[in-house]
């Protein structure tokens, strides 16, 4: 048995990062903007909600020196669902002055970025055919949309103003139009998208038309004085779409037309990866990028792109490669990213794991939630406060579950235990680390660490607990956090055939060589083949069901499996394991009996409920509960977000 012990090292940022910067003639106090990242928090119809005020004014607690509240729609035809901001008409406006005074009683500053979806809109919620330059359909799907005529766009562009015109009337401080990710303002630009013969289409000069007149007819009705910027793609990633050449013609053009500042992102829906860029991406993927057109253009420039902690924020504002760093995810996962960099207390940063949970529930038009941090949409019941009756709690088990436990409950005040059975906390959190591309969420576990060291919670590491030990310990609520066990899978396996468990290979860092079957074609099943495929083993997968991947997240699946697929690696679907030979798997497809090669057997097929000690506690004389994977079986975003939850009674 031992006892945990961490401490934290210190990190000393460059001061230009916090150094104030003008756009236009609105002073920013820092370098550090929230991206406009969308939430789903409004209510239906796009009305703003308190809900959606609160997570902005926590966002801009945290120290930043820009916020964007989200996009807005400038026009009923051009929208995506029916829970985004929507501010083409006088009738939403009371809710954005609420927004905009909330913030600026905290002393922030607060920008709207202004959109169409042109082709991309939801014709579920417009009730009408997309429009867009030319009739040519997404590249995520959809109808054919309807060419504009001119009319049709002379009308967009006094939506756009009238836009504007509400915004800055609703006390906003700045102004984006949304040119990137393939929306209607960028259709107009790429020539993936806009095949116009008019005045409109051809040239690079003509394909800014359009966005040359809204920024005309918004700069008519809000003045010289008022920022106004603009957020593009500069890579498209889309063969025939915009390249890093054309667009620094496209914004040299543009900044002449009076834009304060550009947003630098790549991508469109087609290449949404590079929208939203993957853990396999870099930090500061797009740093270059700005670099070039910072060197060519004289108004601040921003940039996004996977910047999500304190060296690389400071690196690319200190070497001259944007003026702005725009942060996303990361503020989404630590609210006080800006404020923590500042003190020099970067190593508190809580980690953004790149899951992806946040956008797909977009996806299915659910309000977003971070799978680290239980408080996003519902900061108002994260205002800690110490309980009024101390506690002693006991949490048993050092996976997330148990950790987010332990840290809720020292957070109110309550004197409280961990134990862990491990040498270490983080329970599967420490296999799945190794996993590809997975290296985040070992930082998560040691932002844990540092977290129950720093609140004083007690960490019994080694310790191997029983219902007696538990009892005696005379704890006033007793969490049970212990986790899953694996699920076997119930078939005749030979003495001799080389088989192991997904868990089992991650934490022992067993070598597999030759061809190696994985069982089971879900998220801890693929990842695996694309870690044992990069090590040099032929990797096959079998999978009972009819397809592969249920439950991951719509991108990280579309990423994964082209990767899986550039690897080379083999997918059988609908085929179920039969029994195990040595070097050899005998399965069923479609009622026929086959025989697959393999030199090992990988079980990859989930896990069940660990809870042995909920039937062995007595209630009346121990006050138990219990979370995470113990309760139901589920993502680390289950587990961290319920323990909080459950907590948070106490």
């Amino acid at each position: 048995m031992s006892t945990a012990d961490f401490s934290c090292r210190e990190v000393k940022m460059d001061a230009k990062l916090f150094s104030p910067i003008n756009i236009n003639r609105l002073r920013l106090r820092n370098r550090i903007a929230i991206a406009p990242m969308g939430t789903n928090f409004a209510k239906p119809g796009g009305y703003v909600s308190s809900r959606l005020i609160d997570h902005i004014v926590r966002r801009v607690s945290g120290g930043c020196g820009l916020v964007y509240c989200e996009a807005a729609y400038v026009d009923p035809a051009g929208i995506g669902r029916d829970r985004h901001l929507r501010i083409y008409s006088e009738e939403y406006l009371p809710g954005f002055r609420e927004m905009t005074d909330a913030v600026h009683q905290v002393g922030g500053v607060i920008g709207i970025q202004l959109n169409h979806l042109g082709r991309e809109a939801n014709q579920n919620f417009t009730k009408t055919a997309p429009v867009a330059p030319s009739p040519i359909p997404s590249p995520w799907g959809g109808n054919k949309p309807s060419e504009l005529s001119i009319p049709e766009i002379d009308v967009l562009v006094k939506r756009f103003a009238t836009a504007a015109l509400n915004a800055k009337n609703s006390g906003f401080d700045l102004i984006e139009l949304h040119a990137a990710h393939g929306y209607l303002l960028e259709q107009f630009l790429s020539p993936l998208s806009n095949k116009r013969r008019d005045s409109y289409g051809g040239s690079t000069y003509n394909r800014c038309k359009f966005v040359l007149e809204v920024i005309d007819a918004v700069r008519k009705v809000v003045g010289l004085e008022f920022p106004l910027t603009l957020r593009m793609s500069v890579e498209e990633f889309w063969e025939g779409g915009l390249d890093i050449q054309e667009s620094l013609k496209i914004l040299q053009i543009l900044q002449n037309a009076g834009i304060d500042a550009v947003s630098i992102t790549c991508g469109v829906k087609g290449s949404l990866e590079y929208s939203i860029p993957q853990s396999v991406s870099p930090k500061g993927c797009y740093r270059e990028l700005s670099k070039q057109i910072k060197q060519s253009l004289r108004i601040p420039i921003m940039v996004a792109g996977r910047i999500d902690d304190a060296l690389v924020s400071t690196e690319i504002v200190e070497s001259n490669d944007a003026d702005i760093v725009v942060v996303g995810r990361a503020l989404l996962a630590d609210p006080d990213f800006s404020v923590k960099i500042q003190r020099d207390e970067s190593d508190e940063l809580r980690p953004c794991i790149k899951c992806n949970v946040c956008i797909d529930r977009l996806f299915k038009d659910l309000d977003i939630y971070c799978s680290v941090n239980p408080e996003l949409g519902h900061e108002k019941d994260y205002i800690f406060s110490f309980s009024t009756s101390r506690k002693r709690v006991l949490v048993v088990g050092g996976g997330p579950a148990g950790m987010e436990s332990a840290r809720t409950c020292a957070l109110k005040g309550h004197e409280v235990s961990l134990w862990e059975k491990e040498r270490t906390l983080g329970g599967k959190l420490l296999y799945a680390a190794k996993e590809l591309y997975k290296g985040a969420l070992l930082d998560l576990v040691r932002w844990y660490e540092r977290q129950l060291f720093r609140l004083g919670v007690k960490i019994v590491l080694l310790k191997e607990f029983n219902v007696a030990e538990i009892e005696a310990f005379g704890a006033d609520y007793v969490i049970l956090a212990t986790g899953s066990s694996i699920i076997k899978l119930a078939v005749p396996i030979a003495e001799e055939a080389n088989v192991y468990y997904a868990e089992e290979v991650l934490r022992q860092d067993i070598r597999l060589d030759g061809t190696v079957a994985i069982v089971g074609g879900g998220a801890i099943g693929l990842e695996l083949a694309e870690m044992l495929l990069v090590k040099g083993a032929d990797v096959l997968v079998i999978e009972k069901l009819q397809s592969i991947g249920i439950g991951l997240e719509t991108l990280t699946k579309k990423v994964l499996l082209e990767r899986l697929e550039r690897l080379y690696c083999q997918i059988f679907t609908d085929m179920q394991v039969l029994e195990i030979q040595n070097s050899k798997v005998i399965v069923s497809h479609q009622g026929k009996v086959k025989e697959l090669a393999a030199n090992a057997v990988v079980m990859a097929i989930g896990y069940n409920s660990y809870n042995v000690l909920k039937e062995q506690l007595d209630y009346n004389r121990v006050k138990f509960l219990i979370v995470g994977d113990c309760a139901k079986v589920g993502k680390i975003g289950d587990a961290i977000s319920g323990a909080s939850q459950v907590c948070l009674s106490i």
